[in-house]
C-alpha cells in the first residue's frame, strides 16, 4: 500500500510540475545538449519544482493524513527560536569558512586582484560610480541621523 501511495505522490508531483516543465523543456534540453550554463530557465525550474513539492506535501497532509498544519507536523517549523539560532550559526560559520578560504588563497598568492577591472574605464561607468557614491553617502548620513535622533529621543524620554 505504501508503494502505491508513493507512486501516486510521484505522479502528482509530475502533474503539478508539468505546466512549467513542458514550456521550458526545449530550453532545458538545449542547454543540456550544448553543455551551456542553466541560467534563468534552470533556476526557475528548480524553484517551481520545490514550490510544487511543498504545495503537494501540504495538500497531502491535509486531505490524506488529516493534519491541520501538515508542514509543522512534518518538521518544517521555520520560526522557532532554535531554528533561527541554528540558521544564524550556520550562516556565520559558512560565511567565515568562505572568507577564510578566499583570504588563504589571497595570502598564498593564488588570487590576484585586478584593480583596473574593478575600477571602470568607461566614462559612463565612472559617472555611474560617482552617482552611486553620492547616493551611498546620503544613505549613510540619513541612517546616522536617524540613529542620533533615536538616541536623543531615548535620552530625553520621548
Amino acid at each position: 500500500m505504501q508503494n502505491f501511495l508513493l507512486l501516486v505522490f510521484s505522479a502528482l508531483i509530475v502533474l503539478l510540475w508539468s505546466p512549467v516543465l513542458i514550456p521550458v523543456l526545449p530550453s532545458l534540453l538545449h542547454q543540456w545538449a550544448t553543455k551551456s550554463p542553466g541560467g534563468v530557465v534552470g533556476a526557475a525550474s528548480v524553484v517551481d519544482l520545490y514550490r510544487a513539492i511543498l504545495i503537494l506535501v501540504t495538500i497531502w497532509g491535509r486531505r490524506v493524513r488529516g493534519f491541520s498544519k501538515p508542514l509543522v507536523h512534518y518538521g518544517l517549523r521555520f520560526w522557532s527560536k532554535r531554528k533561527v539560532k541554528d540558521w544564524g550559526w550556520g550562516l556565520a560559520l559558512g560565511s567565515g569558512l568562505v572568507l577564510f578560504l578566499h583570504s588563504t588563497n589571497f595570502i598564498l598568492g593564488y588570487v590576484q586582484i585586478n584593480w583596473g577591472a574593478l575600477l571602470a574605464t568607461n566614462p559612463m561607468m565612472q559617472a555611474n560610480w560617482g552617482s552611486c557614491a553620492k547616493q551611498g553617502s546620503v544613505g549613510i548620513f540619513l541612517f546616522t541621523a536617524a540613529k542620533v535622533i533615536k538616541l536623543v529621543g531615548q535620552a530625553v524620554g520621548i
